[in-house]
Parts: C-alpha cells; sequence; structure tokens
C-alpha cells in the first residue's frame, strides 16, 4: 500500500472520528461532574466554600466573580475533585478563557483529545507492530469506539488522559526495544509524560506500574533500567509536592479514606444496585460488562447472555467449536468441523435470546483461542514480550479495580472509565487475531466473519442511544436530559431584570454521596443552583441574589414593580439537576 493511499485513508479515519464525536456535542444540559470540572477550572468549589457571601443573606455576580487566587484552585480541586487532574484543570482554564463556556466549547477541549488518540494509536500501531494495515484497522476500530464517542462528550479529564497513557507507553516501548543507545532526553521526555499522566488522573499510575512489570521480566539493559528510574524521580517529586499541605492534593488521601467508608455504608444499608459490598457475586456482575465491552467483538454479551439453557449451549458449542479448530489445524480432519457446523445452525434455533449475540460469544471465543496459539508459535517469539505487554495493559487495570474494590468493601469504582486507559490495547489484541485468524477453517471465518458484522450494528444502536442521552453504561441515565437549564435562566435573567429585582434560588437538596468537606458538612441547603447560574451571568453585574431556604426546586425572579414571584425554572427535585 502507498504512502499517499495509507495517508487519504487515515484522513478519512479521523474525518469520521471528528464527525462521530461533534455529532450531538451540545445537544445536552453538563452532568453532574461536568459542573465541577467548569466550577472548579474557575477556582470556585461546589457549595463555595471560598465563597461564604454566597450563603449570606444577600450577593451580586460580582461577589461570585471575585478574583481569585492560587489558593483558590487548590482549594476548589481539593474540596470538588479530591486534588484529582490539576494538569487538566489547568489547560481546561486556559481554554475556557479563549473559547468560553457554551456546553459544546467545553466538550470541544475532550473532542480534540480523543481524535489524537485515534491519529496516536495509527502510530503506535503502525510503529510497534510494522504494519499499515493493522495500523488502519486498529484506527478504524478506534474511532467507532462507542467508549471513546461518549467520553469525548463529557468535560472531564478522560479523553486527555487516554492521549498521554498511550503517549507514554509509545515513548516507553521506543526505550526499552530501541536496538542502539538510547539518548538522555529520551528518558526525560518519558518522566514528562508519566508527570502528566499522573498530574492528568492519579489512576494513571497503574499504567506506569506496568511499565515496570515490563522492564522486570524482559529488560537487561542496566543503563535502561537506571534511566527510567531516574526519569520518575521528577513525577513522583511532583505528586509529593502536590500533596504537601497547602497545595492542591492535601485532602487527597483523607477524602479517599472518607469516600471508602462512606461507599462501604451505603453498600450495607441499601439496595439500589448502584453501589454494592464487594462479595465475589457482586464483584463479578459488575466486572463482566466492563471487560466484555473493552472488546467491540464482545461489546455488550454481558447484558445479552443470560438463562442456563443458554449458558449450557454457549458451553457446548464454543468448546466443541475449539476442539474442531485443533483437530483441523492439527490432523486436517473435516469430521469434527462438520460436527461443528450443525451444532452451531441447531444452536441458532435452540439460543432464546439472541442468536446474533450467541455468533458474537462464539466468535469471541475462536478469536481468543486464535490469539492464545499464536502466543506460542515459534514465529511469534520475537513478538511475545510485546504481545504478554499488550494482554498486561489490557487486563491489569482492571484487575487493580477489582482488588480496591476487595480492600474497600464495595464495588463502586469497578466501572469502564477508571479502566479505560485499556481500550487502545484491546483493540490491538482484536487485530491481531483477526489477522491471525486468516488460517482457521472456512466455517470457522464464516463465523467471526457474520458476528463481527452483527457487532457492528449493535454499535450502531450504542452509538443511536449515547447521541439521544439514553445510554446508562456511558452517559449514566436512561433518560435524556434537556438543554443546559442554567444557561437558559441566566438568558431569561439578563433580560427580564432592572434595578431593585431580586433573584430567588431554591435551596436544592445536599448529595448524600458528599465528600469529606467540613466546610459545608453542618450546611443544610445547596447553593449550587446559584453557583452555576452565576457562571454565565456578567462578571460585574450587581443583580440581587438570595437563596430561599424555604423553595427546593424553583428558581425566581422577585419583580419590584409587581410585587410578584415570576418563575424562571423547576428543577423538580433533582431531575434537571444530575
Amino acid at each position: 500500500m502507498s504512502r499517499p493511499t495509507i495517508y487519504l485513508l487515515l484522513s478519512g479515519i479521523l474525518i469520521l472520528a471528528v464527525g462521530l464525536r461533534l455529532y450531538t456535542l451540545g445537544d445536552y444540559s453538563l452532568f453532574f461532574d461536568e459542573k465541577s470540572t467548569l466550577l472548579v477550572s474557575q477556582g470556585v468549589p461546589l457549595e463555595g466554600a471560598n465563597q461564604p457571601e454566597l450563603h449570606q443573606k444577600y450577593f451580586t455576580p460580582k461577589d461570585f466573580w471575585r478574583p481569585k487566587h492560587m489558593a483558590d484552585y487548590y482549594e476548589a480541586i481539593n474540596r470538588s475533585d479530591i486534588g484529582n487532574s490539576p494538569a487538566y484543570y489547568v489547560l481546561f482554564h486556559a481554554w475556557v478563557a479563549l473559547f468560553g463556556m457554551s456546553d459544546f466549547t467545553l466538550r470541544l477541549l475532550s473532542v480534540i483529545f480523543s481524535v489524537l488518540t485515534v491519529a496516536l494509536v495509527f502510530r503506535f500501531t503502525q510503529k510497534h507492530l510494522k504494519s499499515d494495515r493493522m495500523a488502519l484497522f486498529v484506527a478504524l476500530l478506534m474511532a467507532i469506539e462507542p467508549f471513546f464517542v461518549a467520553y469525548s462528550h463529557q468535560a472531564r479529564n478522560y479523553s486527555m488522559t487516554f492521549f498521554f497513557t498511550l503517549l507514554a507507553t509509545d515513548v516507553f516501548l521506543d526505550i526499552v526495544r530501541s536496538t542502539r543507545p538510547v539518548h538522555w532526553t529520551r528518558f526525560l521526555w518519558y518522566g514528562l509524560l508519566a508527570w502528566l499522566v499522573w498530574f492528568c488522573h492519579f489512576l494513571g499510575i497503574v499504567v506506569i506500574g506496568i511499565h515496570g512489570l515490563y522492564v522486570l521480566l524482559y529488560v537487561r539493559n542496566l543503563r535502561i533500567w537506571m534511566g527510567l528510574a531516574l526519569s520518575l524521580i521528577f513525577p513522583v517529586l511532583g505528586m509529593v509536592w502536590w500533596m504537601s499541605p497547602g497545595k492542591g492534593g492535601e485532602y487527597t488521601l483523607h477524602t479517599l479514606k472518607y469516600q471508602g467508608e462512606l461507599y462501604k455504608k451505603i453498600a450495607d444499608t441499601q439496595t439500589d444496585g448502584m453501589i454494592t459490598p464487594a462479595t465475589l457475586p457482586n464483584i463479578w456482575k459488575k466486572l463482566a460488562p466492563v471487560l466484555a465491552d473493552q472488546f467491540w467483538v464482545s461489546n455488550g454479551l454481558a447484558s445479552r447472555l443470560s438463562g442456563k439453557r443458554n449458558l449450557i449451549i454457549l458451553s457446548i458449542t464454543t468448546v466443541l467449536s475449539l476442539f474442531a479448530i485443533w483437530q483441523y489445524q492439527r490432523k486436517q480432519q473435516f469430521r469434527w468441523s462438520l460436527i461443528a457446523i450443525v451444532l452451531t445452525i441447531v444452536s441458532l434455533f435452540l439460543y432464546t435470546t439472541q442468536p446474533f449475540a450467541f455468533l458474537a460469544f462464539q466468535s469471541s471465543m475462536i478469536l481468543a483461542g486464535v490469539l492464545l496459539v499464536y502466543a506460542f508459535k515459534n514465529r511469534a517469539v520475537a513478538e511475545r514480550p510485546l504481545l504478554v505487554f499488550f494482554v498486561l495493559l489490557t487486563f491489569l487495570p482492571t484487575a487493580f479495580l477489582v482488588v480496591m474494590s476487595l480492600k474497600n468493601g464495595h464495588t463502586f469504582g469497578i466501572t469502564q472509565r477508571y479502566g479505560g486507559f485499556s481500550f487502545p490495547y484491546a483493540l490491538i489484541l482484536i487485530a491481531i487475531a483477526l489477522r491471525e485468524s486468516r488460517r482457521l477453517p472456512l466455517w470457522s471465518k464464516a463465523v467471526v466473519g457474520v458476528a463481527c458484522v452483527a457487532q457492528m450494528g449493535w454499535l450502531v444502536q450504542v452509538l443511536q442511544e449515547i447521541y439521544e442521552d439514553r445510554s446508562p453504561k456511558y452517559t449514566y441515565r436512561s433518560e435524556a436530559r434537556i438543554a443546559n437549564p442554567y444557561w437558559a435562566a441566566a438568558q431569561e435573567i439578563k433580560k427580564l431584570y432592572v434595578p431593585g429585582d431580586t433573584i430567588l434560588y431554591p435551596s436544592g437538596v445536599k448529595d448524600v454521596y458528599g465528600s469529606a468537606d467540613e466546610y459545608t458538612a453542618d450546611i443544610k441547603i445547596s447553593i449550587l443552583d446559584a453557583q452555576l447560574t452565576n457562571v454565565y451571568l456578567p462578571k460585574d453585574a450587581s443583580y440581587w441574589q438570595r437563596i430561599d431556604s424555604l423553595e427546593q426546586d424553583k428558581l425566581y425572579l422577585w419583580q419590584k414593580s409587581t410585587g410578584q414571584k415570576r418563575l424562571i425554572f423547576d428543577f423538580e427535585r433533582s431531575k434537571y439537576r444530575y
């Protein structure tokens, strides 16, 4: 394949990635975590620990927008995001200053990093697997992967973290697999990226830890050992500084301990299923969809493979199919293949939910078997360390979440986004398995092909649910949000307000999943609605405002000229607040 053709195809993939990520980007209002991002980036903690005037009887936008100092930003990150993601907040603050606060522009930064990750995974695969076709295929998979599309629609740190963890891994492999002496600047570059990864998201340290495990297993060069060790001094010292008194991570360990105890208490006392005790059945219930959804060939199977009858059919058919493939490869015998074909066709009619889900599971097991066989072939010896590395990067981040779940006694942390660093390597493993599946018998290739086509249809359905904002797995909700009510309320206030009027905010409802924030622990009302409306009011405005402690849902404008309250917005309890 010629270079112009390769880069023409890559350009088409990137255009597709941009289109999928921009579609409906600004249609739905900010959810709770995005609200935190917006306020923290302006040096404002949720519930206003550094804004006591908002808890007083009257305040104005001038009070909300008073000049902030570095201590305000430290406090905001400390109280509202456990000291996490300072690198993201620095960049996001500059982004907002340049491009404004519309929901579209707030999320556009995540779109940029998500598209850059598609380009980077092409370069990564091309360089380390020496295959242009495979690089294009992996880039295409990432471009259409619902996980990356969904998190590009969030004004949060995830897309930025995914990019820098992949870039750090790329530089790491350049160092440890180099056939020539590595220049000291490469180690410096790796140290800077490790620092960025850690400062993008605390869990990024898991990826750096997997790099260290690879060194222990495969690297026998003392100079590389020393260079990598020295390169990590900078990120370690940086995190020690960040966690020191007076800095943005000062309360991180305390808050994590508090949250662990709180979630454990919720898991033991509530039965809503969102947070459950860390028993093995509960862990598997949370873990199964996370593992399945990492691989597009098995995306959604955890919810589509149910019932004892179906599990028996799946087990028998899959084991027989794998045995038939093994017999074919070993002795060129077709007898077992014929039995497997008949059983597969019959099973399609016996399976009681979705026949294509049955084929997708069988296809996934075939590809896993292909990958396992490939790992032990003589011709794969040179690639084996790299293959093991990709397997570790695919599964260890999720395994870490399971260990932490067992330690803390609840399952809250077992979720896709906390193990999202794994997805690029899962896509690479699929690409390798599909490449090697060319040597399979024709019938098993047909099963894989039909299943892949069916899964593409499933992914289209998942994307549609994301765009309609009704995908609990990706958008955390089954009912679509409306457009941003705080922005709309601010526009209405600017249009109607005249001197002498007063804006009356509801007192809201304090979130049960709060932080270990001593400042707001005893405050029974919430000022979050007031904060988020003031974000969109003019910074120099003198609009008089106060919190109505007797009202929980409705935002009013009290008009002096009429002595009446005009309804601006009704939050209907928590319906429009999450």
